[in-house]
């Protein structure tokens, strides 16, 4: 699910929202604002078992909140990480993306091949 409006349009409050209602109805719930869980998933990368660890929370909690999705640049290796964590959830899990209204910006981004996705 994404979430777009302007800047306080409510998107973040929302996104809480839902998030304390399904741990209201015993759900496990992850909220990440996008430049913290990229730091977290570089930090991860030092030791082998704690990345897997990391990618298995991130792959098999009930809801994922990614706060701020594409608003701050990430390296090759979370964004390869990130890209792992959705398509393990695709189909599954929910997964909740909060961004600003900034449609010109995303489509410039997501028109632009990056490495990771030539790849692919």
């Amino acid at each position: 699910m994404l979430i777009i409006s302007p800047t306080g349009g409510g998107k973040t409050y929302l996104a809480c929202a839902l998030a304390i209602g399904a741990c209201e109805s015993e759900h496990s719930v992850l909220y990440y604002r996008m430049d913290d869980l990229a730091r977290k998933l570089v930090i991860a990368r030092g030791d082998a078992i704690a990345h897997q660890k990391l990618l298995n929370e991130l792959s098999n909690v009930d809801l994922l909140i990614i706060d701020d999705f594409l608003t701050v640049g990430i390296d090759s290796d979370a964004g390869n990480d990130l890209f792992a964590i959705l398509a393990n959830r695709e189909h599954r899990l929910p997964t909740m993306m909060r961004l600003a209204d900034r449609t010109r910006a995303l489509g410039r981004r997501a028109a632009r091949p990056s490495r990771s996705g030539l790849d692919r």
